[in-house]
């Protein structure tokens, strides 16, 4: 309870996920290594909230970026409320 999540699914093994705010600050970034994290196998990633330093993120609007490892980009989205 309380530690809320949030998973980018559907990835490629290797792609990068961004997350900045709504201001363009990097928050945080996720690599999918498919020897690594448990999700790596069926695409998912997923994020703690937190940034970088460890540190939980404040309500608001988040932006993110997934690129995979060919260059191809996808951005989005969403909303943390707490």
């Amino acid at each position: 309870p309380g530690d809320g999540r949030i998973h980018f699914i559907h990835l490629p093994d290797g792609a990068t996920v961004r997350i900045f705010t709504a201001s363009a600050e990097l928050v945080r970034e996720l690599t999918l290594d498919a020897s690594v994290n448990s999700g790596g196998t069926s695409g998912e990633l997923a994020w703690d909230l937190r940034n970088g330093k460890g540190q939980k993120v404040v309500s608001g609007i988040y932006v993110y970026q997934v690129e995979t490892r060919e260059g191809r980009t996808r951005k989005g989205h969403f909303v943390v409320i707490k």
